[in-house]
């Protein structure tokens, strides 16, 4: 008896199958756009939650160093913060002023430069002027607020001039 050949089977992919695999793969490439939009916006979030904290953090140095501390801004893309010591003209040097030998002071916590650089391309604006003096009781010399922005949005960070209380806000003015 002969038996029958069995036919050949063609190795390959159905029209069907590889239409369901790029449809597959769009629906993840969208959602992988879609995650990393919001990234710059939590880059954005973080980054104003920063500098909120660096102003309460130079409030603290000026009552726990005893000197008058500014807090000066670089507007711009990627701008800049840095804060500094503030001498008066008839100012003279004290032995304790370790942290005001450096233009920015050295931060006492992470012995670092204290300066900071803002990231991916955020637009740093000062809304009351550049500079921001804590005196030694950490009382701000004024309100200020400040304008980070990425090309979606911005978030607004202010200072209030009798507490020094720092917040981060979504609508100006702030606080």
């Amino acid at each position: 008896m002969i038996l029958p050949r069995p036919r050949p089977r063609h190795a390959g992919f159905t029209l069907i199958e590889l239409i369901m695999v790029i449809v597959l793969i769009a629906i993840l490439s969208v959602v992988a756009i879609s995650r990393s939009n919001s990234v710059s916006d939590l880059t954005l979030q973080s980054q104003a939650e920063k500098m909120a904290s660096d102003l309460r953090h130079t409030q603290a140095l000026a009552t726990s160093l005893g000197r008058n501390l500014s807090f000066s801004v670089s507007p711009g893309s990627n701008g800049t913060y840095q804060v500094s010591c503030t001498h008066g003209s008839t100012y003279t040097y004290k032995l304790s002023d370790a942290p005001c030998d450096s233009d920015p002071i050295i931060d006492p916590g992470t012995r670092q430069a204290f300066k900071v650089t803002l990231e991916k391309g955020t637009v740093l604006g000062a809304l009351q002027g550049t500079t921001l003096t804590f005196d030694t009781l950490g009382k701000p010399n004024a309100s200020h607020s400040y304008s980070l922005a990425s090309s979606k949005w911005t978030i607004y960070v202010g200072v209030t001039a009798e507490t020094g209380l720092a917040v981060v806000c979504t609508a100006a003015p702030c606080p």
